[in-house]
């Protein structure tokens, strides 16, 4: 699997060497980010120097121009700046909420990063995601070795976590490591390439499953469905009939187990929505958010105000939360929706701020080449499982901003166009792409 080359950012002349080191520390700082994202650690010094090292890299650089005068560049940073200003403003009552506000910032600087080293290495092809999928081959096998397959370190009552701090996070880092493979497997220029990565897809599969985490689960088909928009066209209908045929015996599998744990839990978020527990449970959360908006519609209630909105609703609720729901948790960090969170915390203009942020690292991936546009994968499955969490509450995941910052990069600098040269001299050198 050829990765991209650092050694590329260096040139003859000894006088930018320092710009070269800056442009490989940020590219390494990328890597590495990816290299971590399966354990647990923070990732704010990591992107912070990546996202330094990057502007330092670009200073005076022709593409430094480009980024500034695109029209989604600026739409991204306008939007940015107004969620992150309107967010300090609504935090400014509670010193609590307010000297959390910087946390914010790292996500405009995960976006940075991945402008900057799409800047410097428009050839990189997202394959820091490769790293993402080499971590978490190495957690299983170290885990299977060392640790033992019933070491209960590994798991959370029945479902599987490794090394991250919880199943559902290694859920979601499954599902956009089987993305990136899936296009490996798509675009293979070989047949023994092929088999790698279809053999390193059904692996994550199986690991997903392990973590029994539905949500997920159930919003990877519909990231993947987002590759008919990558492939040549004359291969969309044998993908689409490919993709039925699996769904199918997918869901025959499931209906034969279905009397086993992971199986019946999974089936009743399709099945029996209404009885679900953890459904229920969400019900109450996003009663309260709905009403913590709606009390201040405009600016929110400030940054991670919700756990203490929730306790105050749950002490007058009580009673009639257990009529209405039975079980219902009784604490939430956050609620457990990706746009509620920020219109709670942000109201109405902050929401629309991150939500525009959001769409225009969205609509660059519509602008790449056909054979990049796998990255809308992405979002569009993390939008979808936002639905039903608020995964920011996590450092970790601004993984997402990162890709969406690298492929508005790529369309901001023109860099798309390297990248698809590069995509075919690899595609030269073996022989057609598989289809």
């Amino acid at each position: 699997m050829p990765l991209p080359c650092p050694t590329t950012f260096f040139h003859n002349s000894c006088s930018e060497l320092p710009k070269d080191w800056c442009a490989l520390a940020c590219v390494a700082g990328v890597f590495l980010f990816f290299l971590l994202l399966p354990v647990r650690s923070d990732p704010s010094l990591v992107i912070g120097l990546s996202c330094l090292c990057g502007i330092l890299a670009l200073r005076g650089k022709a593409e430094t121009k480009k980024l500034l005068r695109n029209p989604l560049v600026r739409v991204a940073a306008l939007s940015f700046a107004c969620f992150f200003l309107v967010t300090v403003l609504s935090s400014v009552p509670q010193w609590e909420l307010l000297r959390q506000t910087p946390r914010i910032l790292l996500w405009g600087a995960a976006f940075t990063a991945g402008i900057c080293i799409s800047a410097l290495m428009p050839g990189h092809g997202f394959h820091f995601f490769a790293a993402l999928v080499l971590i978490l081959l190495l957690s299983l096998v170290f885990a299977a070795v060392v640790i033992g397959t019933d070491s209960p370190s590994i798991w959370q009552y029945n479902r599987l976590k490794l090394f991250a701090m919880h199943p559902s996070r290694l859920a979601l880092l499954c599902a956009a490591g089987i993305f990136y493979t899936v296009h490996r497997l798509l675009t293979a220029p070989n047949l023994p390439l092929a088999c790698l990565f279809f053999s390193l897809t059904a692996l994550l599969m199986w690991v997903l499953h392990l973590t029994n985490t539905r949500a997920v689960f159930l919003m990877v088909p519909l990231g993947l469905a987002m590759f008919v928009f990558s492939l040549p066209r004359q291969r969309i209908k044998g993908f689409i009939i490919t993709g039925l045929v699996i769904l199918l015996v997918a869901a025959g599998a499931l209906y034969a187990t279905r009397h086993l744990p992971h199986s019946a839990r999974l089936i009743s978020a399709v099945g029996n929505i209404s009885r679900d527990p953890t459904f229920l449970s969400r019900m109450p959360i996003w009663e309260t958010g709905w009403e913590a908006f709606k009390e201040a519609p405009i600016l929110g209630n400030g940054f991670r105000s919700f756990p203490e909105l929730y306790a105050k609703k749950l002490s007058v609720s009580n009673r009639e939360w257990t009529e209405r729901y039975g079980l219902y948790d009784k604490s939430a960090k956050n609620a457990h929706n990706l746009l509620l969170s920020r219109m709670v915390e942000s109201g109405a203009l902050g929401a629309t701020g991150f939500a525009l942020f959001f769409l225009s690292g969205a609509v660059a991936v519509c602008r790449l080449p056909r054979r990049n546009r796998w990255v809308l994968a992405l979002p569009v499955f993390y939008m979808g499982i936002g639905l039903v969490d608020d995964t920011l509450y996590r450092a970790n995941d601004i993984f997402v901003f990162l890709t969406l910052g690298a492929a508005t990069g790529l369309y901001a600098t023109g860099g798309e166009e390297e990248g698809e040269r590069a995509d075919q001299a690899e595609h030269s050198a073996g022989h057609s792409p598989t289809s």
